[in-house]
């Protein structure tokens, strides 16, 4: 598992502000609807602007140091290794 350090690091180009759109990419190639999942799940935090889902930078690595995200990889085929372009 990764440090917090580190994907700090890794999401530096990211804006602090992500949309639901801008997780797939991050979080290993899941869906739009699975990301969706996982907030209504409440396992990303998350609010809300009108119909709008804002997930700050530092929930998105809250998630991704969770043993949730761990699972969500093995699920995925990842093995527990995730890769951020």
């Amino acid at each position: 598992m990764s440090t917090r350090i580190e994907y700090e690091t890794k999401l530096r180009d990211y804006p602090d502000l992500l949309t639901v759109k801008e997780l797939p990419p991050i979080l290993g190639g899941i869906c739009d609807r699975t990301a969706f999942e996982l907030i209504h799940e409440n396992k990303i935090k998350y609010f809300r602007i009108g119909n709008k889902y804002l997930i700050p930078k530092a929930y998105l690595i809250d998630f991704m140091m969770s043993e949730d995200f761990a699972l969500c990889l093995v699920a995925l085929g990842l093995g527990g290794e995730q890769t951020i372009d």
